[in-house]
């Protein structure tokens, strides 16, 4: 006898959100995986892999990955680099980290580094179902994510180590030693230290000042003075004041071969005889999201306006800091805060914002405009939006930054990023 349509109890609402939750899980993972292991891994040159790759390939070969090899025969170049320098920005001792994937072909390298890369993405959203999935949906909504992939960044591969870190903040040397080694990787983690005093957490600070030290030491040991001290007096100054690029008078004297000239005027790169043919870039628009950078593109006095900056960033957040060192939101927001005040900083670097926007998915605030915790949910949303614009309009990034660095400033409810 079939039971009547009115006796048929209706759907929980927890069992409809759950399955829209699975079901955003799985269209993000068809989303970043489509995406990741198909044409980003297989036709686009992922410009910043490239650097790294190179560099890792010029340390095998004992030769100076600041170096741009263009002109020798079968050196070792990332397909786009015209400079005489290199196109690689970090400590030598990264180079020899990298050797292990300059081990395998680049093509074969490359599928690997973006594999490994939604996996640092996976990790860092959490391990639970339905956070799992809802976190999942915003990274593959967040264009900083898109680009990172794109680019070849390490960005992604770093978030789960500065999850690790915030954690571990309770035993200080696990949390010290893992900050100092993103900060090897990306120096504008450095901006976090004086962040640390003001949070009271002396023994993070500390071990994390020992564990620079370590790291400073052993690039020494590994890779020599010379290479440490190039680093340090050339690598880091240039940067600073240019980025990759630099002076025309910087420009490589010897002219490349006719197909290599003709590739990059088409905007494709072979960065190696033998090599397919890879696209240089997913889509041309500028993805500075420095304020300084924007400030003065000419790199006039950029030190000085950086430094401004990020005082003046970091004021309300070291408030916030001394108030509640438990809560997580100063923590990501002087990344972001440090993100915006760097002489050099692209819009890969705002995935270290997804914690923030993390929270928002399980933000249950009123939607009044007069308390805080709305304020900062308000925010997270403006910024979502204006970063996901940022290709459209100049300063997109910047401001998107500026606006989840203030819901940092006025975060308040759980201490930690819901996973």
């Amino acid at each position: 006898m079939p039971v009547p349509r009115s006796s048929i109890a209706p759907e929980p609402l927890a069992t409809r959100a759950s399955r829209a939750g699975r079901f955003a899980f799985v269209a993000s993972l068809i989303v970043l995986g489509a995406a990741g292991a198909t044409w980003v891994a297989t036709s686009d040159l992922q410009q910043d892999f490239a650097a790294y790759y190179t560099a890792g390939v010029a340390r095998m070969r004992g030769l100076d990955p600041y170096i741009n090899y263009l002109s020798k025969p079968d050196g070792p170049w990332d397909g786009v680099a015209i400079y005489r320098h290199s196109r690689f920005l970090y400590p030598p001792l990264v180079a020899d980290l990298f050797r292990c994937f300059a081990l395998l072909p680049f093509r074969v390298a490359k599928a690997l580094f973006t594999a490994l890369s939604l996996v640092a993405l996976a990790l860092a959203g959490g391990s639970q179902g339905s956070s799992r999935a809802k976190n999942w949906a915003v990274a593959a909504a967040f264009l900083p994510v898109a680009l990172a992939l794109e680019r070849g960044q390490v960005d992604l591969l770093l978030l789960p180590l500065l999850m690790t870190s915030w954690r571990a903040r309770t035993t200080p040397v696990r949390g010290g030693f893992t900050l100092a080694f993103v900060v090897m990787f990306k120096p504008v983690a450095i901006g976090l230290l004086p962040m640390l005093a003001c949070a009271r957490q002396g023994r993070w600070l500390l071990w994390t000042c020992v564990g620079l030290f370590g790291f400073a030491s052993l690039n020494v040991v590994v890779c020599g003075w010379a290479s440490s001290r190039a680093y340090v007096a050339d690598v880091i100054p240039r940067t600073t004041a240019f980025g990759e690029g630099g002076p025309a008078d910087w420009l490589i004297r010897e002219a490349p071969s006719a197909d290599t000239r003709e590739q990059l005027a088409q905007g494709l790169a072979r960065p190696r005889p033998g090599d397919r043919v890879y696209v240089q870039d997913g889509a041309d628009f500028p993805r500075n999201a420095s304020l300084a950078r924007w400030a003065s593109p000419d790199g006039q006095h950029i030190r000085a306006l950086s430094a401004a900056l990020y005082l003046l960033f970091a004021l309300p957040l070291a408030w916030r800091a001394f108030r509640t060192p438990e809560s997580s939101g100063w923590f990501w927001g002087t990344l972001v805060a440090a993100i915006l005040a760097a002489p050099v900083s692209w819009a890969m670097s705002l995935t270290w914002a997804l914690p923030l926007l993390w929270r928002q998915t399980n933000d249950t605030t009123s939607a009044s405009l007069l308390n805080a915790p709305s304020v900062a949910k308000r925010c997270r949303q403006c910024g979502w939006i204006a970063i996901t614009a940022g290709p459209w309009w100049p300063f997109g990034f910047v401001v998107g930054g500026l606006a989840l660095m203030i819901a940092a400033c006025t975060e308040h409810g759980p201490t930690e990023i819901p996973t």
